[in-house]
């Protein structure tokens, strides 16, 4: 028994963070639900501090409580800040509105949407997110603002409808119809304003390309699908292979890479700073999207566990990151993208070796297969709840198209920054490659998407019991025949 109980107090120690991220998760739900609840986040907060410091289980079921608390007022916080604020009052007619760019302009040229953060309304502060919304010529000046742009707006504000999800994810309280861009000026942060300058040289090097394929690039590189096409996006989605078009932690580790060379040469605590100053200017490049604050969140987290000496897995990293992303904002939790982000990542830490393993032929090719197969298995649920299903080719399309998009995206951050400098004639040349890789991409998602057979909910149900039925089977054959003379 004694040679038992280590054992069972190693594995529980390492579950604490996944099990304190849970008891957060639920934390949220209960203080969604009782916005009165917003004074715990403090006390959580404080619990988690002093929790620390004890020992044993009085540690764990402090830490425990305190994300539980900390959970329910950062939502109950967050419930109340949706509000129209009752000193604030909603002018009739046309007012003025001062603030700031939060979500780049979308929508078609004389129809365009964004999203601004207000410091003030009218004269009065007021600290809310509205949409604005303009049309004609004024739609034209609109869709030329950026990420942290300050800005000056003229508009009538009317009441946010009830079933826009896509703007209460964005914690949108109002509109601002009929919108008249009155005065501009360019994002002061200088994280913004390198993320800017990085995202500018990427565009303006994709222009190089003819528009269907610079739309799939910039898909890949920055995860801006705006331009796509409906039927492309439509390919990918079929397939299993819209996770490309979407920023993910891959391209993050590629841009660390890029940045290797020179992080190397440099101290310990040096190379820290700057990959956090990298990471952070490429999420804002990439609009702080939720897959890349997650992999960003996890990224930082290994930074600071190198920096202490201490080494870290993927599933403790994934948790602390997660923890502290829905702590600071917990809308995150209803973020399908970062649902589905953390839900791969989990999938890949637990389940990508021993399936790898368990798999015959190459290396390469049992690493590629165990690794798109713990990611499907893992976000399986939450495809068949919100997407209708998983495409049964999705595991072949991932295999036969991630090789190819992780050079292209490597080589698709180098040649668009380079191409933005050079003539013409040079820039299309280096850019050559681009197009070869993002057409077999293209190819694979419209050959996958021939494939009409989807595993629904129903059908996920049944593969689980079969397998579970499967794996009982084997466990009692073995068990039979190690214990047979």
């Amino acid at each position: 028994m004694s040679a038992f109980a280590p054992f069972t107090r190693r594995h529980l120690d390492a579950l604490v963070p996944a099990a304190g991220t849970g008891a957060l998760v639920i934390g949220i739900a209960l203080g969604e639900r009782k916005p009165s609840l917003a004074a715990l986040q403090l006390a959580g907060a404080i619990g988690l501090a002093l929790g620390w410091f004890l020992r044993g289980r009085g540690r764990v079921v402090m830490l425990l409580c305190s994300a539980l608390a900390l959970g329910a007022g950062a939502a109950a916080r967050a419930v109340g800040g949706l509000g129209w604020p009752a000193e604030v009052i909603r002018p009739a007619g046309r007012t003025m509105v001062e603030g700031v760019v939060t979500y780049d302009p979308n929508g078609h040229p004389f129809a365009t949407r964004l999203v601004v953060h207000v410091d003030r309304l009218g004269g009065q502060v007021l600290a809310r997110r509205i949409e604005v919304r303009g049309s004609g010529r004024e739609s034209l000046r609109l869709r030329t603002l950026r990420l942290g742009d300050a800005v000056v707006i003229e508009g009538v504000i009317v009441s946010l409808a009830a079933d826009d999800d896509f703007l209460r994810a964005q914690r949108v309280v109002a509109v601002l119809a009929d919108a008249r861009l009155v005065a501009v000026s360019s994002a002061v942060s200088p994280q913004l304003a390198a993320a800017e300058w990085i995202r500018g040289a990427i565009e303006r090097g994709a222009r190089r390309l003819p528009a269907g394929d610079r739309a799939l690039l910039l898909g890949f590189l920055l995860g801006d699908t705006r331009e796509l096409d409906r039927a492309t996006t439509a390919a990918f989605r079929a397939a299993g292979l819209s996770h490309l078009l979407a920023v993910s932690g891959a391209n993050v580790a590629f841009v660390l890479a890029l940045a290797g060379p020179v992080l190397r040469r440099v101290s310990i605590v040096t190379r820290v700073a700057t990959s956090g100053v990298v990471v952070l200017v490429f999420a804002a490049a990439t609009r702080f999207e939720p897959s890349v604050l997650r992999a960003s969140a996890m990224a930082g987290v290994v930074m600071l566990a190198r920096l202490a000496g201490r080494r870290v897995t993927a599933g403790r990293a994934l948790s602390y990151a997660v923890f502290v992303l829905l702590a600071n904002d917990p809308w995150l939790v209803h973020s399908l993208g970062f649902r589905l982000s953390v839900a791969a990542t989990g999938g890949i830490a637990a389940f990508a070796k021993p399936i790898g393993d368990r798999l015959r032929g190459p290396t390469v090719v049992r690493d590629a297969l165990g690794v798109t197969l713990a990611a499907e298995v893992a976000v399986a649920p939450l495809l068949a709840v919100h997407l209708g299903g998983i495409p049964v080719v999705a595991p072949i399309t991932n295999v036969l198209a991630i090789p190819v998009a992780e050079p292209l995206t490597v080589y698709g951050l180098v040649a668009t920054g380079v191409a933005s400098v050079l003539p013409s004639r040079p820039a299309t040349i280096l850019l050559a490659p681009c197009q070869w890789l993002l057409h077999w991409v293209n190819g694979v998602a419209e050959l996958g998407a021939s494939v009409p057979w989807r595993i629904d909910g129903r059908g996920l149900v049944v593969l689980a019991i079969a397998g579970a039925v499967v794996a009982v089977l084997r466990r009692r054959r073995r068990t039979t025949s190690i214990g047979s003379p």
